[in-house]
């Protein structure tokens, strides 16, 4: 969404802001009336339209400002009351190639013009928008925080589906508003604060999920891990846990026989 919307913005086109606000699309002033040189004169509706389409077609910051400083010739100023307090040293000159012919103009494209005074050697100078951290970016310590928080509720992989994925499981009774007000409580006391959508961004990046997997453990996986856990020797865990990887291998055994008899019943209907 965000590249859409600056894709929009560098070609001047109308776009949404992340806020819901409508930016209108860019238009094209009337041409200036210059006594002078006749500005109005060279730069016809349809040449300032070419122009502005050409200007807005480069599609990017830099090409924006390289394609006006092709256009821009910086000539010293020359003081003509030398008593003048003003320290102007740089007046700028703008030309136009029309029909093969060069044309000098007063004015450019009037909102281009403090872009052009950015720069004296007439190379385009970088773009600086979204440089800037954010005022109310959260440090990286902050974030490990909430991850630190978010780790100490228990997560399981199912067993069954190990080989699959490797995606852990919450328990179906939580919720990240839920996770969020605990962690809020927990730093009352240190006057920690974090917004719900500060800590949802953190929780989505861990990729966790509530939703139970459709293959979960059984009552058998369940009580060997627990007697594995309190074993109360060496011998007894190896055994155990010997017997649980037996008990894992004939249940993939069984899921596998399961998928053939599946598939090859939908290829024939008299099979059972």
């Amino acid at each position: 969404m965000r590249q859409e919307m600056q894709r929009k913005r560098n070609l001047g086109q109308e776009y949404i802001q992340i806020n819901g606000k409508i930016v209108q699309a860019r238009e094209r002033k009337p041409s200036h009336v210059c006594t002078a040189r006749k500005c109005h004169l060279i730069v016809t509706p349809a040449v300032g339209e070419t122009l502005f389409n050409e200007y807005w077609g480069q599609g990017s910051y830099e090409r924006r400002v390289s394609y006006i400083c092709a256009f821009s010739t910086p000539e010293r100023h020359r003081k003509r009351d030398l008593d003048s307090d003003k320290n102007k040293e740089v007046v700028w000159q703008y030309f136009f190639t029309i029909n093969g012919e060069r044309h000098q103009t007063d004015t450019f494209l009037r909102r281009c013009q403090a872009k052009v005074r950015e720069t004296v050697s007439g190379i385009a100078p970088k773009e600086r928008r979204g440089i800037a951290t954010p005022q109310h970016a959260h440090t990286p310590d902050f974030k490990d925080l909430i991850r630190a928080h978010i780790n100490k509720f228990p997560a399981y992989v199912s067993h069954y589906c190990r080989k699959q994925t490797k995606q852990k499981y919450l328990s179906s009774t939580l919720s990240v508003k839920t996770m969020h007000n605990k962690f809020l409580e927990q730093n009352a006391e240190k006057n920690i604060k974090c917004s719900y959508s500060a800590y949802y961004r953190v929780f989505r990046k861990m990729g966790l999920k509530f939703k139970q997997p459709p293959q979960d453990t059984c009552n058998k996986c369940d009580e060997l891990k627990a007697k594995i856990k309190f074993s109360k020797s060496e011998e007894d865990e190896n055994r155990l846990k010997t017997e649980h990887a037996l008990h894992l291998r004939k249940a993939e055994e069984a899921y596998k026989l399961k998928r053939i008899y599946k598939n090859l019943s939908k290829e024939d209907k008299s099979a059972l």
